[in-house]
């Protein structure tokens, strides 16, 4: 009996033992120290200490703010003047660069006009110093203008544009397709790039060659604004087709085998020739230009 007591007692002993091992004692400086603060909460995701800082770094703090370039939108529309403008701010190296279509109502004349722009400039506190390129109607000019920024506005001149969502403003730059010139020369992988010039007392010319599988050859063809184009392709696998883009950036044409099409802007146009599904193709793309004075 005695010695039952006795492995009885020896078996709580072990028990306990191991119960303390399992459940150690901290003492209060212990456990301030390994107690997690408020910043350092532990996650279920495992980040590296770039993506955490990062992470807790404010929203207007330079690191977030001014590290990557900033696209901002406007929009001006009165009675006067409608113009969708879209620039980006690299805030790293002060630049600013953008587009804008723009159209112009006279009603008293009953008639408006539209032109499109292409800017780029530097940035000095709330100003832009800007060199501004603008195609109308028959014409091409540059010009040095001052911008002036605000939190939720854009100066030019007299006119005022109110920042807006991007997504309405992009509308002004997309055919009816819902393509902008941009979704095309993206996706251009350039085989052959020729400028186009006409024999002497010519102005029609018949281009013959090739483009391999997944390249596109890009031609040039420099104009004064106001002529008709007429343009053709036939290819022995029935698979080229072009895309015409004006200096201005506008969709004149996208994936045709005949068109016939108003060069309204002055300068280079891009004609691009491919292959349908990305496939090689032999072809003789003909283009022929009417001047203003013979339609």
């Amino acid at each position: 009996m005695v010695r039952l007591k006795a492995q009885i007692t020896l078996l709580g002993l072990l028990t306990a033992s191991l119960l303390g091992s399992c459940n150690p004692v901290v003492t209060s400086r212990q456990a301030e120290e390994s107690a997690p603060s408020a910043a350092t909460q532990p996650s279920d995701i495992e980040t590296s200490d770039a993506e955490y800082q990062l992470a807790n770094t404010p929203p207007d703090s330079p690191a977030t703010a001014f590290s990557r370039p900033k696209r901002q939108c406007y929009r001006l529309d009165n009675d006067r003047l409608t113009t969708n403008l879209r620039l980006t701010i690299d805030y790293q190296r002060q630049s600013i660069q953008g587009d804008a279509r723009s159209t112009a109502q006279n009603d008293e004349a009953g008639n408006y006009a539209t032109y499109a722009q292409s800017f780029s400039g530097k940035l000095a506190d709330n100003q832009g110093k800007m060199r501004v390129f603008t195609w109308s109607e028959h014409d091409f000019q540059a010009d040095d203008e001052t911008w002036s920024f605000t939190d939720d506005t854009l100066t030019i001149g007299k006119d005022v544009l109110n920042l807006t969502d991007c997504q309405l403003v992009s509308q002004a730059f997309q055919d009816f397709n819902g393509l902008e010139a941009s979704d095309l020369l993206d996706d251009i992988n350039t085989g052959l790039t020729e400028s186009v010039r006409f024999a002497p007392g010519t102005s029609s010319i018949t281009l013959s060659n090739s483009a391999l599988q997944g390249k596109q050859n890009v031609y040039y063809l420099r104009v004064d604004g106001g002529e008709q184009m007429n343009l053709s392709i036939k290819s022995l696998e029935n698979n080229a087709l072009f895309d015409v883009i004006s200096p201005s950036r506008y969709i004149l044409a996208n994936k045709a085998k005949e068109e016939t099409i108003l060069l309204p802007h002055p300068g280079d146009h891009m004609v691009i020739v491919g292959g349908s599904r990305e496939n090689a193709t032999t072809y003789e793309l003909t283009i022929d230009i009417e001047s203003a004075a013979a339609q």
